[in-house]
């Protein structure tokens, strides 16, 4: 958990099950007691989110880490990777922008949070 007060542009945080990214915050001062105006970008669904909270409140930090994995298999929206460390296979999401680009063999950069798993980027 974190404080409000410490939050800051484009750290991660979990937003209704989904980590997001703050993609701006503002502090305000209300009638009663400051808030935080926060705008929030979830990571695997890309739904954007609009979210007031006291200063005085803590939230949940999105531990995120990023890994490298190999494309296993590629199928319409969906490609498979293994993680290079643990050899695990995991079905990720793609952003479309990448799908064409990637194919068999390719490293790959991605995040896994829960039992979701998504490709950031394509190393050639």
């Amino acid at each position: 958990m974190v404080d409000i007060k410490k939050l800051k542009k484009g750290n991660y945080i979990v937003h209704e099950n989904e980590p997001c990214i703050i993609r701006n915050i503002e502090f305000l001062q209300n009638k009663n007691s400051p808030i935080a105006k926060l705008e929030l970008e979830g990571i695997f669904s890309g739904n954007r989110y609009n979210d007031h909270l006291k200063l005085n409140q803590s939230i949940q930090e999105a531990d995120l880490t990023r890994k490298c994995g190999t494309v296993v298999s590629k199928k319409k929206d969906k490609i498979q990777i293994m993680d290079v460390v643990t050899f695990e296979t995991f079905d990720a999401s793609i952003p479309k922008h990448l799908l064409n680009k990637t194919q068999e063999g390719d490293n790959v950069t991605f995040i896994k949070f829960g039992n979701s798993t998504k490709i950031l980027e394509v190393r050639k």
